[in-house]
């Protein structure tokens, strides 16, 4: 393992922490640093054993950071290959460059405490695949719509017409009863159905409001 390369420690104190860098070797003992906000001068650290420690390569779509040191604001990119000295990383409007991993870092296994830092920093990605997701997220809304919320309807293996799925819905005690659609609203007042004399008779009466013009 080469200092500045990626390792995890199994044990001791480092273990659970996620991925860190190792930033010095002095013969048996190791020095691993974990990187948790862009920008940040402080970094955790730990000492530990140097058989502790696992070489790590990234996964692909590991997100990463890295300082531009022309603009002097932080990147953040996703590794589309891991291996070796030098990582593929693709950034934002897909700009794939290869870049040493002594450049990159990657946040450890900790929650953010402060969300606000990331956003003053600038160190936000664009969602991917957004346009994706929201035709994806509209046209599950138009089906739903389509099937008045009965899902089970767009699996149907037959044709069904606005009256087999188009209903009134009203409760009785504790019974819920559906009654089909009519085509015109002459059945509907023919029916009877009126509200009881004492619908009323729990309603609070609200206090006038005085308004100004």
């Amino acid at each position: 393992m080469d200092v500045g390369s990626f390792v995890r420690v199994k044990s001791g104190a480092g273990h659970g922490l996620g991925i860190g860098k190792l930033a010095e070797l002095n013969g048996n003992r190791a020095t691993v640093v974990y990187f948790d906000v862009p920008g940040d001068a402080a970094q955790f650290r730990i000492e530990t054993s140097a058989k502790a420690l696992d070489p790590v390569a990234l996964d692909k779509q590991t997100r990463v950071f890295r300082h531009d040191e022309t603009t002097g604001r932080w990147q953040v990119g996703r590794v589309l290959d891991g291996e070796g000295s030098t990582l593929l990383v693709q950034f934002p409007n897909k700009k794939i460059v290869n870049v040493p991993v002594a450049e990159l870092e990657v946040r450890w296994r900790q929650p953010i405490r402060n969300l606000l830092t990331f956003l003053e920093r600038q160190v936000t990605e664009t969602p991917r695949f957004s346009d994706a997701r929201s035709l994806f997220m509209k046209g599950v809304t138009r089906q739903r719509a389509a099937s008045l919320g009965m899902s089970a309807l767009l699996s149907s293996s037959i044709q069904l017409t606005d009256y087999q799925h188009k209903v009134f819905i009203r409760r009785e005690g504790e019974s819920v009863v559906l009654t089909p659609r009519p085509t015109d609203w002459s059945s509907f007042f023919a029916s009877g159905l009126t509200a009881s004399a004492d619908f009323m008779a729990d309603a609070q009466r609200m206090p006038v409001q005085e308004r100004s013009f």
